[in-house]
């Protein structure tokens, strides 16, 4: 298995998730503080881009890492990983939409675009509630599901961030520095750029 890819693919999620988030919330701000546009009609044209632009980029990165040669363990790590961490990758431009709302003073639950995502979210996971539990714990389950998304998010990219950091204090020179970040995985099979 090659855990070089799937750390790197980790690290690719973390920086996914961190930058839809700063994106969506700088996109939202600028819109409403620059140019008076209401906050909840920036959710609701910045929601579901977002989630366009994760999803078409989340299935381009797994399929190329399907054809890249790698072991078959490699290829079901990358896919489970993906299949994990999609709909907490998802809640990157809509928990950015909630700050925005949130700095805004408007509450969030005016817009459609939310509203519908947490509809859509609420069909998938309460499948899987009614099935332990009654449906008197979907409230619970949906502000865990918000908590662990933001969290997992926020970690990876914490972690994402630390690791760039440190490459960066370490590096002799700036271009020992962008030859590492650069540099494809070890076991990829790819041949370094020239």
């Amino acid at each position: 298995m090659n855990t070089v890819l799937i750390k790197r693919r980790l690290g690719w999620y973390g920086l996914a998730w961190l930058g839809a988030f700063m994106l969506a919330l700088l996109v939202a701000l600028a819109g409403v503080f620059l140019f008076g546009a209401d906050v909840i009609d920036m959710a609701d044209m910045l929601i579901p881009v977002g989630l366009g632009i994760l999803s078409l980029a989340l299935v381009g990165v797994v399929g190329r890492d399907l054809f890249l040669g790698e072991t078959i363990g490699t290829k079901v790590a990358v896919v489970l990983l993906a299949v994990l961490l999609f709909l907490p990758l998802l809640w990157s431009p809509v928990s950015a939409m909630v700050a925005a709302a949130w700095i805004a003073d408007r509450s969030i639950e005016y817009s459609a675009a939310y509203a519908q995502f947490r509809i859509t979210i609420s069909q998938l996971l309460y499948p899987m509630i009614e099935a332990v539990s009654s449906g008197a714990a979907f409230e619970l389950a949906w502000q865990a599901f918000q908590f662990v998304a933001s969290a997992v998010g926020f970690l990876s990219s914490l972690f994402q961030v630390i690791a760039f950091l440190r490459r960066l204090f370490a590096a002799r020179s700036v271009d020992a520095f962008v030859e590492e970040m650069t540099a494809p995985p070890e076991d990829s099979g790819l041949a370094p750029p020239t």
